[in-house]
């Protein structure tokens, strides 16, 4: 059986607004490097379809993970 990859994995959270009022989105990711960019920050914003306006909260560190591993804790 091949062994699954690890990744290292992040929530990163953001606030913003819409035409009903203030919106709270996050999004839980794991990428092959420890790395973390304005533009991965932007990818998950239109991941997530929140205003590119809107205020990164939270950008946390969760562990070298993989996948399975991952939805073990959501």
């Amino acid at each position: 059986m091949k062994k699954e990859p690890k990744l290292y994995y992040y929530t990163i959270s953001f606030r913003g607004t819409d035409n009903s009022g203030e919106v709270w989105a996050s999004m839980t990711i794991g990428y092959e490097d420890q790395k973390i960019s304005a533009k991965r920050i932007s990818a998950v914003k239109k991941v997530l379809e929140i205003n590119e306006g809107a205020v990164l909260v939270a950008c946390n560190y969760l562990g070298e993970m993989t996948p399975k591993e991952s939805r073990n804790h959501e």
